[in-house]
């Protein structure tokens, strides 16, 4: 985290750059591979401004790869890139240990200052559904006592991120992947931590119900499962107070 955090209070941004984090193994030939792969490969999902690829590796594993292009002129003059806020938001997670994909690298191409585009690599995460399944009119959507589970693994991660200090921004269930083995408990792993800041002073409260709200909101239960979820918050929260 320190490599960012030096990067944005000393104005770094203004030149390409990349990073490969340690231990991904990966080689910056390999790195260069896998953009220009996915520069001419298929997206699976696209906006105007943002495409997500998925490249198979040398090692056999697969990585899913974000390019943002920017087309606002000075935004980001002397702002961090969303590729570098998303591996910012990635190391504030992992360092409360909460489980999220592995970040493989990211960086900047730029020219004169301004930003051209920028890349973020992670590892795929394999073998996991989406939390998309609980919501309504989903595969899932019926599951109790799985949406349950679901909700109050996550509800807990989020006390303990809240307690340090910093909010989630994208809460919402298809940002977190699921699985559950038989006799086995449930796992999850959070994905897409672009939206991770620290709290505002003047509007904590606020977005500490906006994550609340973005989870147990969008899953398919009803009004008195949402209030238990929301008291079982509470006590995860004074738990670490």
């Amino acid at each position: 985290m320190d490599f960012f955090l030096h990067r944005i209070k000393g104005c770094s941004s203004i030149r390409s750059w990349y990073k490969i984090f340690d231990g991904s193994s990966l080689s910056s030939e390999e790195l260069i591979t896998i953009r220009e792969c996915a520069c001419h490969h298929e997206s699976i999902w696209k906006t105007r401004h943002k495409s997500v690829h998925i490249i198979s590796m040398k090692n056999g594993k697969r990585a899913v790869v974000k390019y943002y292009r920017e087309k606002r002129f000075f935004r980001y003059f002397f702002r961090p890139s969303l590729a570098e806020r998303e591996a910012i938001g990635y190391q504030i997670v992992a360092s409360l240990h909460i489980p999220c994909a592995r970040v493989l690298a990211c960086g900047d191409i730029r020219k004169n200052l301004r930003l051209r585009e920028c890349y973020f690599i992670t590892q795929m995460v394999e073998h996991f559904e989406q939390g998309r399944d609980f919501m309504p009119n989903e595969s899932k959507a019926n599951c109790r006592e799985l949406i349950l589970e679901f909700a109050k693994i996550n509800l807990k991660r989020l006390a303990l991120l809240h307690h340090a200090g910093f909010r989630h921004g994208g809460s919402q269930p298809y940002n977190m992947l699921w699985r559950k083995k038989d006799g086995e408990a449930m796992e999850c792993i959070w994905i897409d931590l672009a939206t991770v800041r620290k709290f505002s002073f003047f509007k904590h409260r606020k977005m500490v119900e906006h994550d609340l709200n973005e989870l147990i909101g969008r899953l398919q239960l009803s009004s008195a499962d949402q209030a238990a979820l929301k008291d079982y918050y509470i006590s995860q929260y004074k738990l670490l107070s």
